[in-house]
């Protein structure tokens, strides 16, 4: 597994850190979208502090992170939240789009056989 490296930049050391959880974040999901969408429970946990393996979890990181780890997590939860309402909302276009193009095809089907009793109709004068 390569490993993923980010610049980042942003007004104080916190904006920074959350420019460059997200960019990873957005990374990883792209590299790996099999794992994300199997495992989203497991990659990114909802935050809950009084689930004692959820604190583990950001306890066992904060010598990567030191005091940003908790504010790490939640950016990364609130990403994975907007990436599934994304995805929702992918979907539900998607839907409406293969409604709509079924529609189309029928008005389409519909044209074409006028088109053609009309032709056979003309034909059968001449």
């Amino acid at each position: 597994m390569q490993p993923i490296e980010i610049e980042a930049y942003g007004y104080c050391f916190t904006d920074t850190i959350k420019a460059a959880a997200l960019e990873a974040i957005t990374i990883f999901c792209k590299q790996h979208p099999d794992e994300v969408a199997e495992y989203p429970i497991d990659l990114f946990p909802a935050v809950d502090y009084h689930d004692p393996e959820w604190s583990f979890r950001v306890e066992h990181c904060a010598h990567l992170l030191g005091d940003s780890v908790g504010d790490t997590m939640r950016m990364m939860v609130r990403f994975r939240n907007a990436q599934l309402r994304h995805q929702e909302l992918q979907s539900h276009g998607i839907i409406h789009m293969a409604s709509e193009a079924q529609v189309t095809h029928s008005k389409l089907d519909r044209q074409i056989t006028q088109a053609e009793e009309l032709q056979a109709v003309v034909t059968a004068r001449d």
